[in-house]
Protein backbone atom coordinates (compact mmCIF):
# COMPACT_ATOMS: atom_id res chain seq x y z
CA UNK A 1 0.00 0.00 0.00
CA UNK A 2 1.67 3.48 -0.94
CA UNK A 3 1.34 6.16 0.75
CA UNK A 4 -0.96 8.07 -0.80
CA UNK A 5 -3.39 5.11 -0.60
CA UNK A 6 -2.59 5.31 3.18
CA UNK A 7 -3.25 8.76 3.30
CA UNK A 8 -6.55 8.35 1.43
CA UNK A 9 -7.97 5.95 3.24
CA UNK A 10 -7.35 7.70 6.73
CA UNK A 11 -9.04 10.61 5.03
CA UNK A 12 -12.00 8.69 3.41
CA UNK A 13 -12.43 6.74 6.89
CA UNK A 14 -12.22 10.41 8.96
CA UNK A 15 -14.90 11.49 6.56
CA UNK A 16 -17.13 9.03 6.41
CA UNK A 17 -17.50 9.03 10.44
CA UNK A 18 -17.97 12.56 10.12
CA UNK A 19 -20.68 11.96 7.54
CA UNK A 20 -22.59 9.14 9.23
CA UNK A 21 -22.91 10.55 12.73
CA UNK A 22 -24.12 14.09 10.87
CA UNK A 23 -26.65 11.61 9.06
CA UNK A 24 -27.66 10.10 12.91
CA UNK A 25 -28.25 13.33 14.01
CA UNK A 26 -29.80 14.59 10.69
CA UNK A 27 -32.04 11.83 10.98
CA UNK A 28 -33.59 12.73 14.39
CA UNK A 29 -33.30 16.19 14.31
CA UNK A 30 -33.38 17.18 10.65
CA UNK A 31 -36.24 17.41 7.79
CA UNK A 32 -36.71 14.13 6.01
CA UNK A 33 -35.66 15.94 2.64
CA UNK A 34 -32.28 16.75 4.51
CA UNK A 35 -31.98 13.44 6.28
CA UNK A 36 -32.30 11.61 2.93
CA UNK A 37 -29.41 14.03 1.43
CA UNK A 38 -27.65 12.94 4.17
CA UNK A 39 -28.10 9.59 4.18
CA UNK A 40 -27.65 9.16 0.48
CA UNK A 41 -24.11 10.83 0.23
CA UNK A 42 -23.31 8.85 3.96
CA UNK A 43 -23.87 5.47 2.03
CA UNK A 44 -22.52 6.86 -1.23
CA UNK A 45 -19.04 7.33 0.62
CA UNK A 46 -19.46 4.20 2.64
CA UNK A 47 -18.87 2.26 -0.60
CA UNK A 48 -15.43 3.52 -0.99
CA UNK A 49 -14.21 2.96 2.20
CA UNK A 50 -15.62 -0.84 2.11
CA UNK A 51 -13.49 -0.58 -1.39
CA UNK A 52 -10.46 -0.07 0.23
CA UNK A 53 -10.77 -1.39 3.60
CA UNK A 54 -11.14 -4.45 1.28
CA UNK A 55 -7.58 -3.77 -0.38
CA UNK A 56 -4.45 -5.33 0.22
CA UNK A 57 -1.09 -4.12 1.71
CA UNK A 58 -2.32 -2.84 5.36
CA UNK A 59 -2.50 -5.73 7.91
CA UNK A 60 -6.15 -6.03 9.71
CA UNK A 61 -4.68 -4.31 12.78
CA UNK A 62 -3.28 -1.05 11.32
CA UNK A 63 -7.16 -0.77 9.65
CA UNK A 64 -8.53 -1.50 13.00
CA UNK A 65 -6.25 1.18 14.69
CA UNK A 66 -7.30 3.91 11.74
CA UNK A 67 -11.14 3.18 11.99
CA UNK A 68 -10.84 3.56 16.10
CA UNK A 69 -9.00 6.67 15.56
CA UNK A 70 -11.22 7.82 12.96
CA UNK A 71 -14.06 7.00 14.60
CA UNK A 72 -12.95 8.75 18.28
CA UNK A 73 -12.01 12.00 16.49
CA UNK A 74 -14.94 11.99 13.61
CA UNK A 75 -17.71 11.32 16.03
CA UNK A 76 -16.27 14.35 18.37
CA UNK A 77 -15.71 16.45 15.43
CA UNK A 78 -19.15 16.29 14.15
CA UNK A 79 -20.64 16.02 17.42
CA UNK A 80 -19.34 19.63 18.19
CA UNK A 81 -19.80 20.80 14.41
CA UNK A 82 -23.59 19.87 14.69
CA UNK A 83 -24.28 21.65 17.83
CA UNK A 84 -22.65 24.74 17.02
CA UNK A 85 -23.51 25.20 13.57
CA UNK A 86 -27.27 24.20 13.75
CA UNK A 87 -28.34 24.03 17.71
CA UNK A 88 -31.02 26.74 18.27
CA UNK A 89 -32.38 27.87 21.45
CA UNK A 90 -34.60 25.53 22.76
CA UNK A 91 -38.10 26.47 23.17
CA UNK A 92 -40.17 24.97 26.24
CA UNK A 93 -43.48 24.50 27.45
CA UNK A 94 -43.69 24.07 30.96
CA UNK A 95 -47.12 22.56 32.52
CA UNK A 96 -47.52 23.99 36.12
CA UNK A 97 -49.66 22.76 39.43
CA UNK A 98 -49.79 25.36 42.00
CA UNK A 99 -52.02 25.36 44.54
CA UNK A 100 -55.08 27.37 44.97
CA UNK A 101 -53.06 29.64 47.94
CA UNK A 102 -50.37 30.81 45.89
CA UNK A 103 -52.15 31.27 42.15
CA UNK A 104 -53.16 34.79 42.52
CA UNK A 105 -49.30 35.90 43.73
CA UNK A 106 -48.15 33.60 40.91
CA UNK A 107 -50.29 35.16 38.33
CA UNK A 108 -48.43 38.28 39.14
CA UNK A 109 -45.41 36.77 38.94
CA UNK A 110 -45.57 35.21 35.66
CA UNK A 111 -47.48 38.85 34.29
CA UNK A 112 -44.27 40.78 35.83
CA UNK A 113 -41.94 38.50 34.10
CA UNK A 114 -43.89 38.64 30.88
CA UNK A 115 -44.24 35.19 30.82
CA UNK A 116 -46.36 33.86 28.26
CA UNK A 117 -48.81 31.24 30.01
CA UNK A 118 -52.66 29.76 29.21
CA UNK A 119 -54.47 28.31 33.00
CA UNK A 120 -57.37 25.67 32.42
CA UNK A 121 -58.75 25.05 35.93
CA UNK A 122 -57.89 22.78 38.55
CA UNK A 123 -57.38 19.46 39.12
CA UNK A 124 -59.41 16.41 40.80
CA UNK A 125 -59.63 17.14 44.27
CA UNK A 126 -59.97 21.21 43.59
CA UNK A 127 -56.21 21.91 45.43
CA UNK A 128 -54.16 22.95 42.18
CA UNK A 129 -54.77 24.89 39.41
CA UNK A 130 -52.82 24.17 35.62
CA UNK A 131 -50.78 26.54 34.21
CA UNK A 132 -48.99 25.84 30.49
CA UNK A 133 -46.00 28.61 30.30
CA UNK A 134 -44.26 29.29 27.11
CA UNK A 135 -40.34 29.54 27.21
CA UNK A 136 -38.61 30.30 23.81
CA UNK A 137 -35.63 31.18 25.49
CA UNK A 138 -33.26 30.05 28.30
CA UNK A 139 -34.18 33.97 30.07
CA UNK A 140 -37.71 33.05 30.02
CA UNK A 141 -36.84 29.77 31.69
CA UNK A 142 -34.82 31.13 33.91
CA UNK A 143 -37.40 33.72 35.14
CA UNK A 144 -39.73 31.02 35.56
CA UNK A 145 -37.77 28.91 37.66
CA UNK A 146 -37.28 31.91 40.51
CA UNK A 147 -40.96 32.55 39.98
CA UNK A 148 -42.53 29.01 40.87
CA UNK A 149 -44.10 28.43 44.18
CA UNK A 150 -41.91 26.16 46.45
CA UNK A 151 -44.87 23.14 46.68
CA UNK A 152 -45.70 23.59 42.58
CA UNK A 153 -45.72 20.36 40.96
CA UNK A 154 -44.22 20.80 37.10
CA UNK A 155 -43.53 18.94 33.57
CA UNK A 156 -41.13 20.31 31.31
CA UNK A 157 -41.08 19.49 27.80
CA UNK A 158 -38.71 20.42 24.61
CA UNK A 159 -40.37 21.72 21.24
CA UNK A 160 -37.79 19.75 19.35
CA UNK A 161 -39.96 20.38 15.96
CA UNK A 162 -42.07 22.97 14.58
CA UNK A 163 -44.99 23.63 11.93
Amino acid sequence: MTKNFLLLYCVLCFVNVVIQTIKSLCTIKSSTFVSACVNAMAYGLYTYVIFFTNAEGLPLWGKALITAAANFSGVYLANFMFSKLFSHEAEWKVDVSVHLTDVDSFINYLDAANLVYHTYGNNSDGEFQFFTVFCPTSKESQKLAKILPPNAKYCVSESIKKL
